[in-house]
C-alpha cells in the first residue's frame, strides 16, 4: 500500500504566513469594527442632543398654542433642523415645517434623520411635537474615518509583509545554511563547514552542529583505523584458515590412514586362522573328488553287471534304495552312527540276514538305519554285497559332490569376507550398507579363532540398511569382537545383538570375560590405553572406534562386571532416501 507524500511547507511560510494573517486580521477588524461603533455612539449621542431640543421646541411650541399666536409656532431653520411638526393623538398632523413634511410612526429609525418626540398639552391641542434633524453628516464622517482606517490597514499589512519577510529571512538564512551542510554530510562530505551567523538559539545550534561533524570525522578516521586493522586481521585470519583446513585435510587423511593400518593390522593376526579356514575346505574338495574318482570307477566297472543279475522289480527296488538315501540330509555324529549301526546289526542278526555285518555297514554309509523291510527281497539275493557296495558307491558320488559345494561355500565366503574387509573406498563416500552382513564379514573372519572354545549367540532383529562408512564400521566390529575373544582368553560365550529401536538402530556386543576394573572404566577410549601387555595392542583400537561412531553421529558406551561386559554402539538410522 502506497503512502501518500504529505505536502512540503516551508519554515518561511510558517513564519510569513502567521504574521501576514494577524496584521490582515486586525486590519479587517479595525475597518469593519471601529465604524460600526463609532456610527451607533455618535447616533446615540446626535439622539440625545435632538432630545434635548425637542424639548426647547416643545416649551417654545406650548407657549404659542397657549397665546394662539400662530406665528410663533417654532419653524425648522429656527432651530437647524431638518423638520418640526405637531402630531395629534390620532397620528393626523397639525402642523408642519416644513409643510410638506409628513411624519410616520417609526422613522426614527431612519438612518439619514433622528427624529425626537416631546408630548404637550393646551388648551387648543394635545399630542406631540416631532423634532427631525438630519444625520448625513454622521455617515459622511464614518465614511471617512473608515477609508483612513483602510489606508493605515493596507499600509501596516504592507510593512508586516515586508517585516514576516525579513523576519523569515533571518531565521531561515542560517537553518538553510545548517540544512545544505546536512545535506553535504549525508553524501559522505564531512569537510563542510557550518560558521555562526546569529546570537541566537539557531547560531548555539550551529556551533553544536559544527561540533558534532568534528566528532563523526574523528569517528570515522577511528573506524577507518579499525576497518583498515580489521582487514589485515582477516587475511591473517584466512590465512590461518587455509592452513587449519590443510590440516584437517591431512588429519583426516591420517585418521584414514591410521584405520586402514588398524585393520590391515587385525587382518594380519587373522591370517593364519583365515588360512586354515582356507586350506579346510580345499582339503575336503581333495578328498571328496579322490572319493568321487574312486567311486565312479568302482560303479562303472560293477553297476551294468548288478543291474544285469536284478530283474525288473528287484531293479525298481535297488533306485527306490539309492533315491531314499540321497534325500537324506541327517547329519549324525560319529558316535551316534556307531550307535544306530549297532542298533541295526542287531536286528539284521535277529532276522537271520547272511552277512549283517557287511549289509549293515553298508547301509549306515547310505545313512539308512529303519524301515529296511522294504528291502528285504535286495537282502536275500546271492550278490546282496556286491548290489549294496554298487549303491553306497553312488550315494558316495553324491554326497562327495555336496561336500564339494559346501567347501567351495565355505571358501567362497571367507574370500568375499576378506575382501570386503580389506576394501577401501577411495572416494570417501558413505554408501547404503547393511549393519548385520558387515557383522557376519567380521565374524567370518574370526569364524577360526571362535570355534575353538567360544559360542556365538546371534540375536539378530531385522534392521533397515543405513547410509555410513561400511568399511570403518567394518572396523568398529572388528576391534570390539577382537577385544572380547582377548577378554575370554578364547574360552567363552559372544552375544551378539542389533535391533530397531525407534529411529535408531542399537548394536551389542557382550562377552563372558573377566571384565574392565571400575577404575580403568573411563580411559579406556583414550588414546593408546591399553590393558595389553607390550606387542600386543596399541591402544587405538577403541579410540578409533569412538571416532567413527561420533562420525556417524552415533554414541558408544560400556556396561561391565566380571563375568560379562557389554559394548553398546547407537547409530542413526539414515535412510537410503537420503543419500
Amino acid at each position: 500500500m502506497k503512502h501518500k507524500t504529505k505536502k512540503r511547507f516551508e519554515v518561511r511560510y510558517k513564519i510569513q504566513l502567521p504574521v501576514i494573517l494577524f496584521i490582515a486580521l486586525l486590519s479587517l477588524f479595525m475597518a469593519v469594527y471601529f465604524p460600526s461603533e463609532l456610527k451607533e455612539a455618535m447616533r446615540n449621542s446626535h439622539r440625545k442632543e435632538v432630545q434635548s431640543l425637542a424639548k426647547g421646541v416643545a416649551r417654545s411650541m406650548k407657549i404659542a398654542l397657549d397665546n394662539e399666536d400662530w406665528a410663533a409656532i417654532p419653524q425648522a431653520d429656527e432651530f437647524d433642523v431638518s423638520a418640526i411638526a405637531l402630531i395629534a393623538e390620532d397620528g393626523s398632523t397639525f402642523s408642519a415645517s416644513p409643510p410638506d413634511f409628513v411624519y410616520k410612526p417609526g422613522a426614527d429609525n431612519d438612518e439619514a434623520v433622528i427624529f425626537a418626540e416631546q408630548r404637550i398639552t393646551t388648551d387648543v391641542f394635545t399630542g406631540s411635537v416631532v423634532v427631525g434633524s438630519s444625520a448625513s453628516f454622521i455617515n459622511q464622517q464614518i465614511a471617512e474615518l473608515r477609508a483612513t482606517i483602510i489606508s493605515v490597514a493596507v499600509i501596516t499589512l504592507f510593512l508586516g509583509i515586508l517585516f514576516a519577510v525579513w523576519q523569515a529571512g533571518l531565521i531561515v538564512r542560517p537553518l538553510s545554511l545548517l540544512r545544505l551542510a546536512a545535506i553535504k554530510v549525508g553524501h559522505g562530505d564531512l569537510d563542510a563547514r557550518v560558521d555562526r551567523t546569529t546570537n541566537d538559539e539557531i547560531g548555539d545550534l550551529a556551533v553544536e552542529f559544527g561540533k558534532m561533524l568534528g566528532s563523526v570525522r574523528n569517528a570515522q578516521q577511528i573506524v577507518q583505523e579499525a576497518n583498515s586493522e580489521l582487514q589485515t586481521k582477516n587475511r591473517l585470519l584466512e590465512a590461518e584458515r587455509r592452513q587449519l583446513a590443510r590440516t584437517l585435510e591431512h588429519l583426516k587423511a591420517t585418521q584414514a590412514q591410521l584405520i586402514q593400518s588398524e585393520k590391515m593390522a587385525a587382518l594380519g593376526q587373522l591370517i593364519a586362522g583365515i588360512a586354515h579356514e582356507i586350506n579346510t575346505p580345499l582339503g575336503a574338495i581333495r578328498a571328496s573328488i579322490s572319493n568321487i574318482e574312486r567311486a565312479l570307477e568302482h560303479t562303472l566297472l560293477h553297476l551294468p553287471v548288478v543291474l544285469r543279475s536284478l530283474g525288473s522289480a528287484e531293479q525298481d527296488l535297488f533306485f527306490a534304495l539309492v533315491q531314499e538315501a540321497l534325500s537324506r540330509n541327517e547329519h549324525l555324529s560319529a558316535r551316534e552312527e556307531r550307535e544306530r549301526k549297532r542298533d541295526l546289526l542287531a536286528q539284521m542278526e535277529l532276522e537271520g540276514i547272511p552277512d549283517a555285518d557287511d549289509v549293515a555297514g553298508y547301509f549306515a554309509d547310505m545313512g539308512l538305519f529303519e524301515n529296511l523291510g522294504r528291502y528285504s527281497a535286495l537282502l536275500h539275493l546271492d550278490n546282496t554285497i556286491d548290489v549294496l557296495r554298487v549303491a553306497a558307491r553312488l550315494v558316495l558320488q553324491q554326497r562327495n559332490s555336496r561336500n564339494i559345494e559346501t567347501a567351495v561355500d565355505r571358501a567362497s565366503k571367507i574370500v568375499f569376507a576378506l575382501k570386503s574387509y580389506s576394501h577401501r573406498d577411495p572416494g570417501g563416500a558413505a554408501t547404503i550398507a547393511s549393519i548385520t552382513d558387515g557383522i557376519e564379514t567380521v565374524l567370518t573372519l574370526y569364524h577360526n579363532q571362535l570355534k575353538h572354545g567360544i559360542e556365538v549367540q546371534r540375536r539378530f532383529s531385522p534392521v533397515p540398511p543405513i547410509l555410513c562408512f561400511p568399511d570403518e564400521l567394518n572396523q568398529v566390529w572388528t576391534n570390539l569382537i577382537h577385544n572380547a575373544i582377548h577378554a575370554m582368553d578364547n574360552h567363552g560365550t559372544l552375544e551378539v545383538e542389533t535391533e530397531l529401536l525407534g529411529e535408531d538402530i542399537v548394536v551389542r556386543i557382550t562377552d563372558s570375560g573377566r571384565g574392565i576394573a571400575d577404575d580403568i572404566r573411563e580411559k579406556i577410549f583414550e588414546p593408546f590405553f591399553t590393558t595389553k601387555t607390550a606387542g600386543e595392542g596399541s591402544g587405538l583400537g577403541l579410540d578409533i572406534v569412538r571416532r567413527i561412531i561420533e562420525k556417524h553421529d552415533g554414541t558408544v558406551s560400556v556396561e561391565s562386571v566380571p563375568g560379562r561386559t557389554a559394548f553398546t554402539i547407537t547409530l542413526p538410522v539414515r535412510r537410503p532416501d537420503a543419500a
